[in-house]
């Protein structure tokens, strides 16, 4: 399909964006190849509307209904045409919406018989190309580690350490204090999370405009793990022993919920459900996690004001940690 666009105002233009996952042939179950494809796809939209709010965006999807296989796996399975099809569409819907994959509701619109000329394409020249997208190293215990790490680890870890009550009893994003922002930003380790921050938003930008959405969240990982070594190195919970020294914490703790911040909303395509979890704990108003609200960091701000903000009481736990152990489990719950 192409979207002829005419740009009438630069400024208020509302452009169409138009995104489909494959039609999926109902021969068999939903298996993880079709979820794959739909949730590449529902990154897409996600950024696409993260980027550009007032686009209208058209998420579609479907099933394939028409031939002798799907006629024959019927049979098999002992149903009508229509229960086979219907059972098997819907495990679709449930797989979809157990995954937070987004798409236009129905029409409702009555099928119409139509005739078109279609072109073929030769597969082969695409061959690279689809090798990179379809990422073939799956592995169910590589997948555990990862999310354990990432996710439990080095983000959700750190959200939990400069939220809590033991470093920020008074549940704030504090101020960033000009004195101690500077002084700060002299040691090694801070000013390499800084300026890394500062430039993630355009290069997570790039690689999802390419689709190269693996990218995207190595480079937001590489940050976190940065961002954890500065908490590390800056020592928060020696400084919070001396009450002389609470301006120099709260800058330690405004860069690294200033991070998350930043974090959050570049990972909304990727993880929403978690990005809207983090964004809710730091109270950042739901109209001001497009993707301009991440472009640039409260200390790359001249003139800024910053004021102390209040963050949502109570214990936080971003990400549980995924056990197959069992003894694993009931010892990490003790």
């Amino acid at each position: 399909m192409r979207l002829t666009l005419r740009l009438l105002s630069s400024a208020v233009q509302k452009r169409p964006f138009y995104v489909t996952t494959p039609i999926f042939y109902v021969n068999a179950a939903p298996h993880l190849g079709h979820l794959y494809t739909a949730v590449v796809a529902d990154a897409i939209q996600r950024f696409e509307k993260l980027t550009h709010p007032d686009c209208n965006i058209i998420f579609s999807t479907g099933t394939d209904e028409h031939g002798t296989k799907i006629q024959q796996a019927a049979a098999k399975a002992d149903q009508s045409l229509l229960d086979y099809c219907t059972n098997i569409s819907n495990e679709y819907r449930n797989v979809f919406r157990d995954y937070n994959v987004k798409v236009a509701a129905e029409s409702g619109q009555p099928v119409e018989w139509t005739e078109e000329s279609n072109y073929m394409f030769r597969l082969s020249a695409f061959r690279t190309h689809l090798r990179d997208w379809l990422k073939n190293d799956y592995s169910e215990t590589k997948l555990l580690n990862t999310i354990n790490s990432e996710l439990a680890d080095t983000l959700g870890n750190l959200a939990s350490r400069c939220c809590g009550a033991a470093l920020n009893p008074r549940g704030e994003f504090p101020a960033l204090h000009e004195h101690e922002a500077v002084q700060c930003s002299r040691a090694e380790v801070s000013q390499e999370l800084m300026d890394r921050v500062a430039t993630l938003p355009d290069l997570c930008r790039h690689h999802y405009a390419n689709y190269q959405f693996y990218k995207s969240v190595d480079a937001v990982v590489h940050v976190l793990h940065l961002a954890n070594l500065f908490f590390e190195t800056h020592k928060p919970w020696e400084l919070r022993k001396d009450s002389k020294k609470q301006k120099e914490l709260d800058v330690i703790l405004h860069i690294t919920i200033e991070t998350l911040r930043i974090c959050g909303i570049i990972l909304q395509p990727i993880i929403p459900e978690l990005s809207g979890k983090l964004l809710d704990k730091l109270q950042i108003p739901k109209d001001c996690r497009s993707w301009r609200h991440c472009e640039v960091p409260s200390w790359r701000v001249e003139g800024a004001i910053h004021e102390t903000k209040n963050i949502q009481s109570g214990k936080f736990v971003l990400f549980q940690r995924v056990y197959t152990d069992k003894k694993a489990k009931k010892k990490a719950a003790q």
